[in-house]
């Protein structure tokens, strides 16, 4: 199976961790995606905080650079368990409806065959607040850092791609402070 990563699982700490790392995934390359942008849509119950979901929006200024993997068996169900939770994971595999708001597999064509990208819905997404001190948004930029080292085009696009989801997401009303 083939899968194409745009987050999180760009660092390899990320892909490393149990039972993801029990499995194996073998890069076959960077996939230019035009049309497409990043945007915090999710609030993470593992995490605590934003994630990220991978919009399309046709427009052609949008450009971000996702990779393609070759997974397993166990490295992509990993990955879907990751993405969706144990639960909605299983849902999806009997063919039940998921949860509004769940990430879901769409198969994209690349070119190097059909990939699974794991997203939520245009209609389904919920803009969440994040600030770029998150420990989501280091491990993201971390890893773009680290798979774009060589390709210093598309890691100065993914990290304008990043830095702009944030601008984007909706900003925390601060609370009233207490009268005297």
């Amino acid at each position: 199976m083939r899968v194409e990563v745009y987050g999180s699982l760009l660092n390899s700490k990320e892909r490393e961790k149990p039972p993801l790392g029990k499995g194996m995934m073998i890069e076959l390359g960077k996939q230019e995606r035009i049309g497409w942008k990043l945007s915090f849509d999710k609030l993470s119950k593992k995490r605590k905080e934003a994630v990220l979901n991978f919009v399309w929006t046709g427009n052609k200024k949008d450009v971000y650079y996702t990779i393609v993997y070759q997974a397993d068996t166990v490295a992509y169900d990993a990955i879907m368990e990751r993405e969706m939770g144990k639960t909605t994971a299983e849902e999806w595999k009997q063919g039940r409806a998921v949860s509004f708001g769940s990430y879901r597999p769409f198969t994209l064509a690349s070119e190097f065959g059909d990939t699974e990208v794991f997203i939520i819905p245009c209609e389904e997404r919920k803009r969440t607040p994040t600030n770029r001190g998150t420990n989501y948004f280091k491990t993201v930029e971390e890893g773009i850092e680290e798979s774009y080292k060589d390709i210093p085009h598309m890691k100065a696009k993914n990290l304008e791609v990043l830095e702009k989801a944030v601008d984007e997401s909706p900003t925390v009303k601060a609370k009233n402070p207490p009268t005297p």
